[in-house]
């Protein structure tokens, strides 16, 4: 699974780890409500794009980042790839996309792969 913003109609923007700021920021650019002085990733996240980035802090894997619920598109494209990668999906993250993606994973999942 590539780095990545994931538009609301299921196009990608692929970015590197260290790109997904600047990455944002020319995407969240071509909205006539962005205000250049907020953050381009949050104002994105709020217009209902994906992010797909690295785990940061524990180095468990992928990390799903959004704030509302995935449109149809989104899910269309991702869900096969979280099939594909959930071994390599951040634990914390399988939890909260497991519902919205209809993928098996339950509370009691996330435990067993904490300990």
């Amino acid at each position: 699974m590539d780095l990545q913003w994931l538009s609301p109609e299921g196009k990608t923007y692929p970015c590197s780890y260290m790109e997904h700021i600047s990455t944002a920021y020319e995407l969240a650019k071509s909205y006539k409500d962005y205000d250049r002085d907020s953050r381009p990733d949050e104002f994105l996240m709020e217009k209902n794009w994906i992010h797909i980035t690295m785990s940061c802090f524990f180095g468990h894997g992928y990390n799903i980042l959004y704030y509302e619920h995935p449109t149809p598109e989104q899910i269309r494209y991702l869900k096969p790839l979280l099939e594909d990668e959930w071994d390599n999906v951040d634990p914390a993250c399988k939890y909260s996309v497991a519902d919205d993606f209809d993928l098996e994973y339950s509370y009691e999942d996330w435990l067993k792969e904490k300990i």
